[in-house]
């Protein structure tokens, strides 16, 4: 008997101490506010955007050679030729090809140490100005690879080797530059005699292609606004047109040219005919450029054919024919925070709590742009202590937040 009620003493003992416990644990919940997670704020920008297939269409006319070789571009993809231009090179053997690409090389770096020479001769070499285009080529060169413009790192990555030979030369370092320019000389002649080869001029003014694909005569260039979503849908979908053996290259002789799509009618509907919109292309290493809509035509209720224009051309645009595209139709810059962030205050303002060392801070903000669980909100980046900025510590979880909570 005794035994029993030492049991349940000690049961009420213990139900006592869990009791206690919950309610402490719940008032440290509720007051302490446990637990505080943050996140700096960060500088963003968020596209509404549309993605779908694009079709290239260009105005394109393929050479033809009746002679045969090892086929050699004497000019890049994209650049603008007179029809006398000398567009490819053929050349008997592998071999020869091969010493016809050293010879590009070998030119190139006797025009670069010629340059250093003659600057070197004449004291033509300012420190100043020099340091200052080193600096300048090296954050072209960040900015260039932070937009996948991958063409530009090389001609930059060329232009900062030129100006760190340079600095080498102000501080003293020797170079035998004459002996290096009589070497590469050398060289030229010796490439020169092995790389003779059998020369195709373009034939017609326009921008070059050097490879053919198959896909040139898929559509007519001059009927581009009466294509259909069918035909837009198949020629994303299809195998290229078998290519002759004696097709060297291609022509676009006309400056515009096109991208077909099919989008959703509803989400084009903020657009219209002659309207800018900015592309992106995210599997290419190629900035985001502008294109003008051509037209919007064959809409439905759900679908529509889209066709975009442009005059730019460069190596990479001048390749382009089955290409996934995003349309940003609308763009949203400011500081990205944690859905849950965003609350109100006491006064009703719309804002987040943000963590300045121990102390609890409100900052105003209004958002601007949802996109899943973030959102892009406004900003300040002068220094306004009531609004929020860029790397402000964002309580994204916590309870009883208040301005001028200590922690």
């Amino acid at each position: 008997m005794e035994n029993t009620k030492i049991y349940k003493r000690l049961i009420m003992v213990f139900a006592l101490i869990i009791a206690t416990f919950y309610v402490v644990y719940q008032f440290a919940s509720s007051v302490l506010g446990v637990p505080i997670s943050t996140e700096s704020a960060i500088s963003y920008t968020a596209y509404n955007m549309i993605e779908t297939q694009g079709f290239a269409v260009r105005d394109e006319s393929i050479i033809y050679s009746d002679k045969s070789g090892v086929a050699v571009n004497a000019v890049e993809d994209g650049t603008k030729v007179a029809a006398t231009t000398v567009v490819k090179r053929l050349f008997a053997s592998a071999a020869a090809a091969q010493a016809y690409q050293e010879l590009q090389a070998v030119n190139e770096d006797i025009e670069y140490y010629e340059t250093i020479y003659r600057q070197q001769q004449t004291h033509n070499i300012d420190k100043t100005t020099n340091d200052n285009n080193l600096k300048s080529t090296y954050y072209d060169i960040l900015n260039a690879v932070e937009t996948n413009d991958f063409s530009l790192v090389s001609s930059k990555v060329k232009d900062m080797g030129l100006y760190i030979t340079r600095r080498q030369l102000l501080t003293g370092e020797s170079f035998d530059l004459e002996q290096t320019i009589s070497a590469l000389k050398a060289r030229k002649q010796t490439l020169t005699e092995q790389a003779g080869a059998v020369t195709v001029t373009s034939g017609k003014v326009g921008y070059y292609t050097g490879e053919v694909d198959g896909y040139e005569n898929v559509f007519s260039y001059d009927r581009i606004g009466n294509i259909t979503m069918e035909q837009i849908n198949s020629a994303i979908n299809s195998k290229p047109s078998a290519i002759e053996n004696s097709a060297v290259g291609k022509i676009n002789e006309s400056f515009t040219w096109y991208f077909l799509c099919v989008v959703d009618t509803a989400a084009i509907n903020s657009v219209s005919t002659g309207d800018m919109i900015e592309v992106n292309m995210p599997f290419e290493d190629i900035a985001s450029f502008k294109m003008k809509i051509h037209s919007i035509t064959n809409a439905d209720a759900e679908h529509c054919v889209l066709v975009l224009e442009s005059t730019l051309m460069n190596e990479k645009i001048a390749n382009f024919r089955i290409e996934t595209l995003q349309l940003r139709l609308e763009k949203y810059s400011g500081i990205r925070i944690r859905s849950q962030a965003l609350r109100t205050n006491e006064d009703g303002e719309t804002g987040v709590y943000v963590l300045v060392g121990n102390l609890v801070r409100f900052r105003k903000t209004e958002c601007i742009y949802v996109q899943g669980d973030y959102m892009i909100v406004e900003g300040s980046a002068l220094g306004n202590d009531s609004t929020l900025e860029v790397h402000d510590s964002v309580i994204y979880e916590g309870k009883n937040l208040y301005d001028g909570r200590v922690l």
